[in-house]
């Protein structure tokens, strides 16, 4: 896993050396682009609202959302899993995960913190917009009052 997190940092490194590069050279990004973008999703179980995208040439962030049971003011679990995905590339990214896990809490409602990074790449070695970016769904894992494992899957939408 540390190695895994060492591969990954060097090739953000790496990757913002490009993208700086190149940021200069392509002016095609409209001020348009730039402007977050805000998702909904609803499941059987799950509903998440306001979740934030934006993607400029030099960053990327995501979240300040909300996340909710529906239906239900109080669930105590010791584990909450929150992933979302989306297509980049052709492939499946992770781009923003939490997890609370070993401590009992109310997870009926939960406020989704906020990453910024530096800018996905596409294929030409370019920072990617909102065009290249397809496909977006949060996986939800949490734990029953008996310690069962259950698993929601979200499209969300724009």
């Amino acid at each position: 896993m540390f190695n895994r997190a060492k591969k990954i940092s060097f090739l953000l490194l790496l990757l913002s050396l490009v993208a700086g590069c190149n940021a200069e050279k392509d002016g095609s990004e409209t001020t348009q682009d730039n402007k977050p973008l805000t998702f909904n999703g609803e499941g059987e179980i799950w509903q998440i609202e306001n979740y934030q995208i934006e993607i400029t040439p030099n960053s990327f962030v995501a979240g300040n959302g909300e996340l909710s049971m529906k239906n239900v003011n109080e669930y105590f679990s010791n584990l909450l899993s929150f992933e979302v995905h989306a297509e980049i590339n052709e492939g499946d990214e992770v781009i923003h995960k939490f997890k609370i896990l070993g401590i009992k809490d109310n997870i009926a409602f939960k406020e989704i913190g906020k990453i910024k990074g530096e800018p996905y790449i596409d294929k030409r070695g370019q920072p990617i917009t909102y065009r290249d970016f397809n496909n977006l769904y949060v996986i939800i894992e949490w734990e029953d009052s008996q310690g069962n494992r259950k698993k929601e899957k979200i499209n969300l939408d724009s």
